[in-house]
């Protein structure tokens, strides 16, 4: 077991360095935590994953309006727990925009 009076003085190196940078627990965790690894794995397959959807449902999006997302515990193959995060998404297809069918414009136009 380590001793007291270490662990007291690492807390309050801790402490100090908290305090000179300023930012509060959540700050230090959002830049340090899992926040911020699922922010850096978004970023690094985002655009591989978009790919995918639109090459298996066509040129279009997934939404986060109706939008569910699950947190399974698994064993990985080498026997030591994973995490698998599911989202769950609408899938909305690109649709065109035509001037010609703006609701505003027929509106104006109708005798």
């Amino acid at each position: 077991m380590e001793d007291s009076g270490a662990r007291v003085a690492a807390v309050q190196q801790l402490m100090a360095a908290k305090s000179k940078s300023g930012k509060s627990f959540s700050d230090i965790g959002a830049e340090t935590g899992l926040t911020n690894v699922l922010n850096e794995a978004i970023m690094h397959f985002g655009e591989s994953i978009k790919d995918i959807i639109n090459e298996d449902f066509g040129d279009g999006i997934m939404s986060a309006i109706d939008f569910y997302c699950t947190v399974d515990k698994v064993k990985g193959v080498d026997g030591k727990d994973r995490a698998v995060i599911t989202f769950d998404g609408k899938y909305l297809p690109h649709t065109e925009q035509k001037s010609a069918n703006m609701m505003s414009k027929l509106a104006r136009n109708a005798p």
